[in-house]
């Protein structure tokens, strides 16, 4: 019996180690990704920010003439 249970520890630590060598594998180009993402989308939120506020401008101004 004492066997079986160290058997299915044994498995169980195998697997965990088996799956942290997996997950330090693919943090880094996963994070890599992400970062190229948030350099890429930078400048579409500012513009996207520039037009919002040029819009809310817009519509102020259009209300008061109204």
């Amino acid at each position: 019996m004492w066997t079986l249970v160290l058997a299915v520890a044994a498995l169980g630590t195998g697997c965990l180690a088996v799956l942290v060598a997996r997950l330090r594998r693919e943090i880094p180009p996963t994070q890599a990704a992400f970062d190229r993402l948030g350099r890429e989308l930078r400048p579409a939120l500012i513009e996207l920010r520039t037009q919002s506020a040029r819009t809310g401008r817009d519509t102020a101004r259009l209300q008061r003439g109204m």
